[in-house]
């Protein structure tokens, strides 16, 4: 088996492989694969995880769960190492043309990440980290500062299509977020996780997340300390709720 290095490496380099295309937007790449009330598919989600599959199998034997072709579930629960890929986070933002989207790949066995990348591929800011790993933003190593207290802290959200939108829903949201500085939506998941272990956020809380949507972020965690906390939702282990928080204290009882 290849060290830790050498799979970090592996999987930054599959990220800037998917991210080339994406960057300079291939020809057809915003076309709409698919469409429901409040999520979107684009032929770009498609042929960034075939690209990144392609190279993970190619450079080694672990199996693959992707948003877009999926995978068994059931590593989540053994002592397997696997891939997990979101191959274009903030889907929407890219089709409109928002510059807040990513390649995110995280290597995990079981519940537990080990290593992950995260490929802004709009700044060229590329995070990296795991167990044993520095946080590293290119190439540099990266000490995060958050806020002192919640009252002064950022928090960051959003609203993923199979969040519930119930009036009552919605009421508990609004109270939950009213005691930080400032909150932030920015439609990409895996950037808002690699921005609290950074130290430019600092607690991510989202209901409805997948787990390629936090995979990378989970690894950054046992580079930082940050503070995570996951419950996944009954019959369905790839989806969860999570906490993410630079300090224990910027959590809400929920």
């Amino acid at each position: 088996m290849n060290s830790p290095k050498e799979l970090l490496t592996i999987a930054v380099e599959a990220a800037r492989i998917a991210a080339q295309p994406l960057k300079h937007a291939a020809e057809g790449y915003r076309s709409i694969h698919m469409e429901e009330a409040h999520d979107v598919k684009l032929q770009a989600d498609l042929e960034s995880e075939r690209k990144i599959r392609e190279y993970l199998n190619e450079k080694t034997d672990f199996p693959i769960i992707g948003e877009e072709e999926g995978g068994d579930d059931q590593l989540l629960s053994g002592d397997q190492y696997y891939w997990v890929v979101d191959p274009l986070d903030g889907t929407y933002n890219y089709l409109r043309e928002i510059p807040q989207c990513c390649v995110s790949i995280g290597l995990m066995k079981g519940m537990e990440a080990q290593l992950g990348a995260v490929f802004d591929f709009n700044r060229d800011e590329i995070f990296t980290g795991g167990i044993d790993l520095p946080l590293i933003i290119n190439e540099q190593t990266h000490t995060p500062r958050w806020a002192e207290s919640r009252s002064k802290a950022i928090m960051t959200t959003g609203f993923p299509h199979e969040m519930d939108r119930s009036p009552e829903a919605l009421n508990h949201f609004m109270q939950l977020i009213m005691s930080y500085k400032k909150v932030r939506m920015i439609g990409s998941a895996a950037l808002s996780v690699a921005y609290v272990a950074a130290g430019y956020m600092d607690v991510y809380y989202e209901t409805g997340v997948k787990l390629w949507d936090i995979a990378a972020g989970l690894a950054f965690a046992q580079s930082t300390g940050v503070t995570v906390q996951i419950k996944h939702w009954e019959g369905n282990p790839l989806h969860m709720d999570i906490w993410y928080a630079g300090k224990p204290e910027f959590i809400e009882s929920t």
